[in-house]
């Protein structure tokens, strides 16, 4: 794996943070997220070597599953903030 491909989806949630959270909650956040997609891409990592074993080593159901998640991310970004407003934090 590159670079690019681990610091671009950490850039995009730490922007998409600064501009929901306020700024005493944005680290909070993004630590969050950080542990969330962690354990997410173990998970991921064994469900890939599984499919790889299942497909004969197949990449094609990856790309298609790998394609689409910027469409499901966007996705459950506007079913979760419809306005993108700030967050009220008391």
């Amino acid at each position: 794996m590159d670079a690019s491909s681990i610091s671009h989806p950490a850039a995009t949630v730490s922007v998409t943070a600064c501009d929901m959270f306020p700024q005493r909650a944005v680290a909070s956040v993004v630590g969050l997220g950080a542990s969330g997609a962690a354990l997410l891409m173990a998970f991921i990592s064994t469900v890939v070597g599984y499919v790889l074993k299942w497909t004969n080593g197949n990449y094609a159901p990856l790309f298609v599953v790998c394609g689409t998640g910027y469409l499901a991310a966007l996705l459950i970004i506007h079913l979760l903030a419809p306005n993108l407003k700030r967050a009220e934090l008391y």
